[in-house]
């Protein structure tokens, strides 16, 4: 075990952080609209016909049409070809939109909790639950959508979806993927 306190114990792999967080936006990653992050290819994406959740905080440089994440059957995690068979959230013209069920799901315009602004953190949750995938904005629903699909895709992509004319400008912090648990 190490003894140096910017290693968690019981994170995967023992990842290195900044122990000192003054808050929980620490240590976000800023997308410049230009890239973005492939994290592999893992069966831990491979969420099936069961319960999840996909979280994170974000912020927006603009209020123009891009993407947050997408995981998919593609190696890099982009995927424009059958993308109605990812699951992928993401912002268009005032309105978030999630790919989910096998299909488009937008949500209101303007959203619920009113237009996006820039630089302002939002949380953002994708759940589903027996059947029922939803979006969370700051705790409010947003989307709900009847999603049964059995989602096999193992690539994940961290700021953008689609392709390369989605990819997100501002910042994502404290992404997890939970398998398993609504």
């Amino acid at each position: 075990a190490s003894s140096n306190p910017d290693i968690v114990l019981d994170s995967p792999s023992g990842v290195a952080i900044k122990s000192k967080l003054t808050k929980i936006t620490d240590g976000s990653v800023y997308f410049d609209g230009t890239g973005d992050l492939n994290v592999g290819s893992s069966s831990d994406f491979t969420m099936g016909t069961g319960d999840f959740t996909v979280e994170c905080f974000i912020t927006k440089d603009d209020t123009s049409h891009r993407g947050i994440w997408q995981i998919s059957s593609t190696a890099g995690g982009l995927q424009e070809t059958n993308y109605t068979q990812t699951l992928a959230l993401g912002y268009q013209s005032n309105r978030w939109q999630l790919y989910a069920g096998g299909g488009q799901v937008d949500g209101a315009s303007p959203p619920t909790n009113g237009s996006v602004a820039p630089r302002k953190w939002y949380h953002l949750a994708v759940v589903r639950n027996s059947g029922t995938t939803k979006l969370y904005v700051d705790g409010r629903q947003e989307i709900s959508t009847s999603d049964t699909y059995n989602y096999t895709g193992t690539y994940m992509a961290l700021g953008g979806y689609y392709n390369t004319s989605y990819l997100h400008l501002g910042n994502i912090s404290n992404l997890r993927v939970i398998k398993g648990t609504a």
